[in-house]
């Protein structure tokens, strides 16, 4: 949305309200705003606060060697000395709070980031298995220890996965275990580093 400014009163209209008021009392055609003294402002970038205790504001518009109206842009401090009912709290004190604000709301993002890093590290552990197979593992494995240190303790689960699998015990045990462990190694690695991650947040 543009905005002008008046030539001779210096006062600042948005596009949108400037032709509001003048449609209350005339048509306008192209060139209805510049003949009523009414200067389009060519927009500049607006810079970033030079500090987080600053903000940047539009000031009054200026022309550029080039004869365009062009936006200026000016910092102020954010914040100043408030008294409310009866208190007062000093520009230093609102800064303070202001800083130690954004430093949580730092704080509170490293760490959401390190959550979902781990969760997307476990998923992609999982990736490829259904939610009935995931669900199955803690029997899988039990089974597999079992029978491990035991081949003649009953193991339903196994046997009912051989049936259709056509594979050995023995491999199916070595290889259950196998990768039940490795998903130990992995999902602990991730936990650790998800852990240093919210320590040195």
């Amino acid at each position: 949305m543009n905005n002008y400014v008046h030539k001779y009163t210096r006062e600042i209209r948005s596009e949108r309200v400037l032709d509001l008021e003048i449609k209350k009392t005339i048509s306008m055609g192209p060139n209805t705003r510049a003949e009523m003294g009414w200067i389009l402002i060519l927009k500049t970038t607006k810079p970033e606060p030079s500090t987080v205790l600053k903000r940047v504001y539009a000031s009054e518009p200026i022309e550029n060697t080039m004869g365009d109206t062009v936006e200026v842009w000016m910092e102020r401090d954010l914040f100043a000395d408030t008294t409310e009912e009866g208190v007062t709290t000093t520009k230093a004190e609102h800064e303070a709070a202001h800083i130690a604000k954004l430093a949580a709301e730092v704080k509170q993002g490293l760490i959401d980031t390190a959550i979902s890093e781990f969760i997307e590290e476990a998923a992609a552990m999982k990736s490829g298995y259904s939610q009935a197979e995931i669900d199955s593992w803690p029997t899988q494995e039990a089974e597999a220890i079992a029978w491990t240190l035991d081949n003649t303790a009953e193991t339903p689960l196994l046997d009912a996965i051989l049936s259709e699998s056509g594979d050995t015990k023995l491999v199916l045990a070595t290889t259950i275990n196998g990768k039940a462990a490795a998903l130990k190694v992995g999902v602990g690695k991730a936990i650790g580093r998800k852990q240093k991650k919210v320590k040195d947040a």
